[in-house]
């Protein structure tokens, strides 16, 4: 968030990667961290940062985004009726909360009440954000025409070149583009897994840009 504090430091890109792939996440919880309730986007120069949680119910309320229950409906969950049936979506404590700041279940925000869900099984996020955004990465990935999958372009790419992009991963590409020595074959996770332990990068296959080489036509080459 305050990204000119990396460059002060003349931090290596590198060792920012070594410490997001090997450091486990926190827990996931409804409650935000110090640094982004009180000092977002703050610096040397501005030390008094701005509140994610508040920001964000505002950004919602003046783009009108519908309240959690209508949410809830959209995704074809059972809607909220009354404060009490809060308590079996999240925490009784945090329930209890919501029922003092709102006067009417339809009135609670969207933001603070998908982040106060329990999370599904082996999942971060609760049953409406994971609704929510799980259509939003499909939209994206089919209302894009660009897409490199997509066979209707003009020139889409070839078998060849397909095979050669799904090659790739994530471990993949941070090995080609920084100086990293070795990375576990799933970075989301770390290397105390059995099937993760990291490997050297000149083990993971490069994307072969041979394949993208311009060939001139032959009726045009003595032109």
């Amino acid at each position: 968030m305050n990204s000119s504090m990396l460059y002060a430091q003349q931090t290596r890109p590198s060792a920012l990667l070594e410490g997001l792939v090997n450091t486990p996440t926190q827990a996931a919880d409804s409650f935000l961290v110090h640094t982004l309730i009180n000092k977002l986007f703050a610096g040397r120069d501005d030390p008094v940062g701005l509140d994610l949680m508040a920001l964000n119910i505002q950004r919602g309320r003046d783009h009108g985004l519908p309240p959690y229950n209508a949410w809830r409906e959209a995704c074809e969950l059972q809607p909220i009726s009354d404060f009490s049936d809060l308590a079996s979506v999240m925490s009784s404590s945090v329930a209890f909360v919501f029922q003092r700041v709102y006067r009417r279940v339809d009135d609670i925000d969207l933001f603070p009440a998908g982040l106060a869900e329990d999370a599904l099984e082996g999942g971060l996020l609760g049953p409406t954000f994971t609704c929510i955004l799980g259509q939003q990465f499909s939209d994206l990935r089919r209302g894009d025409r660009f897409w490199y999958e997509r066979k209707n372009q003009p020139k889409p790419f070839s078998q060849e070149q397909l095979q050669s992009l799904r090659s790739q991963s994530l471990s993949s590409l941070l090995c080609q583009h920084s100086d990293l020595d070795y990375i576990q074959p799933m970075p989301f996770y770390t290397v105390d897994h059995p099937r993760n332990r990291p490997k050297l990068c000149s083990s993971y296959p490069a994307l072969d840009t041979r394949l993208w080489k311009e060939r001139q036509d032959p009726a045009t080459e003595s032109l």
